[in-house]
């Protein structure tokens, strides 16, 4: 049981719940209260801050729940090409692979939850090949970044700003 409202999250037996994070362990939030969304555990919450990689396939079921990710060797290229326009060391890049292989969601969604997690000043635009998949795009990450699970995991304390909080725009 949790100690007092100071107290983030305690753990419980598992037997007295049905979620379970790794450790087989379940976590109450600091009102005492189950979350109905999977508790990473330290060791891969770090994975999921340090790598974009592991971040996109511990999120995915925000975004696509019911639907297992199939995980290839582009996703990962995607993925380090990201990381490094994120981190300066490269300003340009042209991602060229095949419609459906989740280049936009990889891009649009995951890159930018990812780097909201420690950088959330940093501003990004969403472009494509029509306002309907932009819209759908940024809607997909802002679901992800209103997540109980992404809130919880990685302690956001920001939110979306009230008056521009919309499918085409939204701040932190």
């Amino acid at each position: 049981q949790a100690s007092g409202p100071e107290d983030r999250a305690a753990t419980v037996p598992a037997f007295e719940s049905g979620a379970e994070d790794k450790g087989g362990q379940n976590t109450l939030d600091a009102c005492g209260i189950m979350p109905n969304y999977q508790v990473l555990d330290e060791v891969d919450r770090k994975s999921c801050i340090a790598n974009l990689a592991a971040f996109m396939n511990a999120a995915w079921h925000i975004v696509e729940p019911g639907r297992p990710i199939v995980w290839n060797w582009h996703l990962d290229a995607i993925c380090k090409h990201l990381e490094a326009i994120r981190d300066g060391v490269i300003l340009n890049t042209l991602i060229t692979v095949p419609p459906g292989t989740t280049k936009s969601r990889a891009a649009g969604v995951y890159w930018l939850a990812h780097t909201w997690i420690t950088q959330p000043h940093l501003k990004f635009l969403y472009v494509g090949n029509s306002q309907s998949m932009a819209y759908d795009t940024s809607l997909e990450c802002r679901r992800l970044l209103e997540s109980d699970w992404y809130r919880f995991n990685f302690g956001i304390q920001w939110q979306l700003a009230d008056d521009q909080n919309t499918k085409g725009k939204y701040l932190n």
